[in-house]
C-alpha cells in the first residue's frame, strides 16, 4: 500500500497578490506584512497566486485592466516572483471581471510543474469560447523563474458560465476535485486531477438554478475540512441572489443536503467558513446595503441564526472573503463610483474577522483594519485552496492502494475489481423495496450501458468484454437518488 499525505505544513498559500499592486506575506503569522507587487492597476477580480512549500512566491495571475473608465474585457497575465511577465505568460483568455476565474494546483506527476485552471467567458473579447481551460507552468525553466509550456487547452466548452471555480483535495490525500457551476441551470461540473491527467465526472444537478442573471457573480468556497460547500450569487442587475450550502463527500465528489439560506433575495457575493466549519460568513454586494452576515451552521434553524455583523460604506462594495494561514478571515472592499481613482481608508485596508470560530460578537470583526501599506484592494482576493488538507481518515478512500486491487465501497455497495478486464462484480445491500439501477458513462458523459440491480438479489456480475479499454464513470441509483458514483478503468 502507498500512503500519501502532507508530512509537514506547506506554505503554498502564504503569499497573496491582488488588487492595485497589493500583496500580503504571511510567513510571520503573528504579524502578516503587506508588500507592493507589480506597479500597475489590475482588474476588479480574478487573482491567484502560489508559493513553494517554504512560503516563497513562485508566480501569480491578475486579470488586467482595460482603458481608463472602460469595462472592456481583456486577457489575464502571469507574473513570476520578480513581478515580471513569466515566459509565455500573456494572452490567458480569462478576463478581469470574473469572481473566481482562475486557480492553481500542483502537478501530481512532476514536482516542478503546476496547473493553472481558468474560465473564459467572453468570445468577442478573448477569441476563445466560454469554457474551462488549463495551462501548465514549469518552474524548472529560466533559472527557477518559470515558463508556461502549454496553455489555452480546452477542457470543456459552455454556452455561458458562472464565475465560480474551486478545488478541494480528494479523500485519498493525493488527487484534487475541481468544481465549477454552469449558467442557466443548477448543474455542477466536476473534474478529477490525478497523476494520470484530468478526468471528467458526470454533472450533478442540485441547489438553486442560476437563471435571470442570479448566481453569475459570487464566490463558491469549500470549508477548510472540505466537508461543506457554499455558493454565493448576485445577478447582473443586483436585484437577485443566491446563498446555498451543501454537504460534500471528498471520496465520491457528491454534493448533498442542500440548504437555501437566502431568505430575502439579497444579492450575495462573498462567503467564507470559519476554520472549524461551524460558522458561515456571507456579504451582500449591492442595495439594499453592503452588509456582512454570520450564520451558525450547528443551529437547528440555520436561516434563523443569521446575525448582522457590519454595514459597509455606501460607496464601497464588500467583496471577496479569504481565510488566511492564520485562520483569520480577510475581506476586500472596492470603491464603487467611476472613475475608480480613489484611495481611502476603505480600500487601502482589509476588514478582518479575528476569531471567526466564535458565533456572535465574539468573532471580533475589525472593519478596514489591515493596512495594505499604501496600496488598495479591488473587489476580490486571491482564489486560494487548502493545500494542507490531508486524506479523509476513516473514510473508504483514505488509502491509495495499488491500481489493480482497488475496491470501491460506499452505501453498502462494493464494486470490484477496478480496473476490470473481463468482468465487474457488484455486491449491494441496499433498499430491498425497489430495484436499483447501474449506469455506465464514457468520459464524454454519454451513457453506454445500464443494468437493473434486482431487489431480490445482492450480487451481479457484468461482462466487460463489450466495452473498449479506457476510463469510464458509473453511477448507482435507488429511488431516483444517486447513492454511489466513481471512476472505472477497463483494461484489455
Amino acid at each position: 500500500m502507498l500512503l500519501f499525505y502532507p508530512a509537514h505544513p506547506q506554505k503554498q498559500d502564504y503569499i497573496w497578490v491582488f488588487g492595485d499592486s497589493a500583496g500580503i506575506n504571511f510567513n510571520n503569522l503573528v504579524s502578516p506584512a503587506p508588500f507592493t507587487s507589480v506597479l500597475q492597476s489590475a482588474g476588479d477580480e480574478n487573482y491567484s497566486s502560489i508559493s513553494d512549500k517554504n512560503g516563497n512566491l513562485l508566480f501569480y495571475l491578475t486579470g488586467m485592466e482595460g482603458p481608463a473608465s472602460s469595462f472592456t474585457f481583456n486577457h489575464s497575465k502571469v507574473f513570476n516572483s520578480n513581478f515580471q511577465l513569466i515566459v509565455n505568460g500573456d494572452s490567458i483568455p480569462s478576463d478581469r471581471s470574473l469572481t473566481q476565474g482562475t486557480l492553481i494546483l500542483p502537478s501530481l506527476s512532476d514536482t516542478n510543474q503546476y496547473y493553472l485552471f481558468y474560465l473564459s467567458r467572453n468570445l468577442s473579447a478573448t477569441g476563445y469560447p466560454p469554457g474551462l481551460y488549463y495551462a501548465v507552468i514549469d518552474m524548472s525553466s529560466n533559472g527557477g523563474l518559470g515558463e508556461i509550456i502549454s496553455k489555452n487547452n480546452l477542457i470543456r466548452s459552455f454556452s455561458n458560465i458562472s464565475e465560480k471555480l474551486s478545488a478541494i483535495r480528494h479523500g485519498n490525500g493525493r488527487d484534487w476535485w475541481i468544481l465549477m457551476h454552469d449558467y442557466g441551470n443548477n448543474a455542477f461540473y466536476e473534474y478529477l486531477l490525478t497523476p494520470y491527467g484530468i478526468d471528467s465526472i458526470p454533472a450533478q444537478n442540485i441547489g438553486s438554478s442560476y437563471i435571470n442573471s442570479s448566481g453569475i457573480q459570487g464566490q463558491m468556497v469549500f470549508s477548510k475540512k472540505g466537508d461543506k460547500l457554499c455558493c454565493a450569487g448576485t445577478g447582473q442587475t443586483g436585484q437577485d441572489g443566491i446563498l446555498d450550502i451543501f454537504d460534500y463527500n471528498r471520496c465520491t465528489g457528491i454534493l448533498s443536503n442542500w440548504i437555501n439560506l437566502n431568505d430575502s433575495l439579497f444579492p450575495f457575493y462573498g462567503c467564507s467558513f470559519s476554520s472549524n466549519g461551524n460558522v458561515l460568513y456571507a456579504s451582500t454586494l449591492f442595495s439594499p446595503g453592503r452588509r456582512l452576515y454570520q450564520y451558525d451552521l450547528t443551529a437547528s434553524n440555520i436561516v434563523g441564526s443569521k446575525i448582522l455583523l457590519f454595514i459597509g460604506h455606501v460607496n464601497y462594495q464588500i467583496g471577496g472573503h479569504q481565510i488566511g494561514p492564520d485562520d483569520k478571515i480577510y475581506i476586500a472592499s472596492e470603491y464603487n463610483v467611476q472613475p475608480d481613482s480613489i484611495f481611502s481608508v476603505h480600500n487601502m485596508n482589509l476588514t478582518v474577522i479575528n476569531s471567526p470560530d466564535v458565533y456572535g460578537s465574539g468573532c471580533n470583526i475589525s472593519p478596514y483594519s489591515f493596512s495594505l501599506g499604501g496600496r488598495r484592494t479591488k473587489l476580490d482576493l486571491p482564489n486560494m485552496v487548502n493545500y494542507n488538507l490531508s486524506k479523509d481518515e476513516g473514510s473508504p478512500c483514505d488509502t491509495i492502494v495499488s491500481l489493480h486491487s482497488l475496491i470501491s465501497v460506499q452505501n453498502g455497495i462494493t464494486v470490484y475489481p477496478n480496473p476490470a478486464s473481463d468482468e465487474l462484480n457488484i455486491d449491494y445491500f441496499i433498499n430491498k423495496e425497489s430495484n436499483s439501477l447501474f449506469e455506465l458513462q464514457d468520459i464524454a458523459g454519454k451513457k453506454i450501458f445500464s443494468e437493473i440491480l434486482n431487489s431480490s438479489g445482492h450480487h451481479v456480475t457484468l461482462k466487460t468484454d463489450k466495452w473498449e479499454a479506457g476510463t469510464y464513470f458509473y453511477s448507482i441509483y435507488n429511488k431516483n437518488e444517486r447513492i454511489k458514483n466513481d471512476k472505472l478503468i477497463i483494461l484489455k
